[in-house]
């Protein structure tokens, strides 16, 4: 496969399906030392896998409105269900609901029985006409501590036509809080 992708630039490749991919290839193709690895990054938009029952570690970083959430992150987060760690840094515009702790633990964790490290920061945008009665900051995060996450803290951000949720884990592992309204609030 990497010397397919690097015999020529590909501008129009955006999707790419593997099938039978081990966990040594898989981590190859997928980390910053792999000669492929920019394509991954800066120009598949939609990667296919074969199930992942073997793989261990997964790390995501990604921006979605929610019809991509709940077709496409969900499907693939839900096929690894020998996940020991976990790291999400997602940002889902367009929902009608915070994601929380419960939903959380109801669409991925609780098909992760392996799971023993998880590490987050997720943050949700609703729009104030779909805004339903929502729940505070220490609304937010007791849902993380109901499902056994005490070290969680959130941050609630309104605009004029949105509400924006922040969620992470703590302490802060990443670089930045982002999303689309927000330029950057370095950590």
């Amino acid at each position: 496969m990497e010397r397919i992708l690097l015999v020529t630039d590909y501008p129009n490749l955006y999707q790419l399906k593997l099938f039978n991919l081990n966990n040594k290839i898989a981590s190859h193709y997928f980390t910053v030392k792999s000669r492929v690895h920019h394509i991954f990054q800066k120009q598949i938009r939609d990667l296919i896998l074969n199930d992942l029952p073997n793989l261990k570690y997964f790390s995501l970083k990604y921006v979605c409105v929610t019809e991509e959430y709940d077709s496409k992150i969900l499907s693939l987060l839900r096929r690894m269900s020998n996940l020991e760690e976990l790291t999400l840094y997602l940002t889902i515009q367009n929902r009608i609901k915070f994601l929380d702790g419960t939903e959380i633990n109801n669409q991925i964790l609780i098909h992760m029985p392996q799971l023993y490290k998880f590490i987050f920061y997720i943050s949700t945008e609703i729009q104030l006409d779909h805004l339903v009665p929502y729940l505070s900051s220490d609304d937010i995060q007791q849902t993380f501590t109901n499902i056994g996450y005490d070290q969680v803290a959130s941050i609630l951000s309104c605009y004029s036509d949105s509400v924006r949720c922040h969620v992470f884990s703590l302490p802060f592992l990443f670089d930045s809080l982002r999303g689309p309204r927000c330029s950057s609030i370095e950590t």
